[in-house]
């Protein structure tokens, strides 16, 4: 099989070309997808399984209602902000994910979504496993292919990146991206909000 045929479609010559300059060699999707839950909601917890065996979670989240289906991704592996509330934060952090394992997800959930019939899979939010403002490079080059009409051609209005803002400089550079921001904010309350996110150091007035 040819490696850079997505979903049975042969790439042409410049498009091949053009892939294989995004990824520097690497290959198109570098994860497998190692197990499914299916909640009686209709919910699907996908667990993914990366070239260094390391696992990491996504999330299909369909309406049928509204005709479209939302997958949630991760951004890294674990993470180090430490919320009290969230189980991957008592992981600590692993390591972050790039770009191509980001993507991945999303070509692995297209797919899934397509074998069971869910509603189009239209909307990506990156709020899984991992804090975006920690990963800020691989998330970008994410976005922007998620975005770019040569290649999965997604509507920004229909990205959302999610981060507790681990800095002003990271929240500014979040928001720069083609993609609407969510602050993770949990509390309006400077002391609360360390209580339930001990590694904030601003305010947020």
């Amino acid at each position: 099989l040819d490696p850079l045929a997505v979903d049975g479609i042969m790439l042409s010559d410049k498009a091949k070309r053009t892939v294989s300059d995004i990824l520097r060699g690497g290959p198109l999707i570098n994860a497998a997808l190692s197990s499914e839950i299916l909640s009686d909601c209709g919910t699907k917890k996908l667990l993914l399984q990366l070239e260094d065996f390391l696992q990491v979670e996504s999330v299909l989240i369909p309406s049928y209602k509204y005709d479209r289906t939302t997958l949630c991704v991760s951004t890294q592996i674990g993470c180090d902000r430490g919320c009290a509330f969230c189980l991957t934060g008592k992981m600590g952090l692993v390591r972050n994910l790039t770009a191509n394992e980001i993507i991945s997800q999303v070509i692995i959930g297209i797919r899934i979504s397509k074998r069971d019939k869910m509603p189009p899979l239209t909307n990506v939010v990156f709020m899984g496993m991992g804090d975006s403002g920690r990963n800020m490079a691989a998330v970008s080059d994410a976005v922007h292919a998620l975005t770019d009409r040569f290649r999965l051609s997604m509507a920004s209005s229909k990205i959302a990146v999610s981060s507790v803002g681990p800095s002003p400089e990271a929240f500014m550079t979040l928001a720069a991206m083609p993609a609407s921001l969510a602050w993770s904010l949990h509390s309006a309350d400077d002391k609360i909000r360390k209580k339930l996110v001990p590694s904030t150091q601003h305010s947020v007035v």
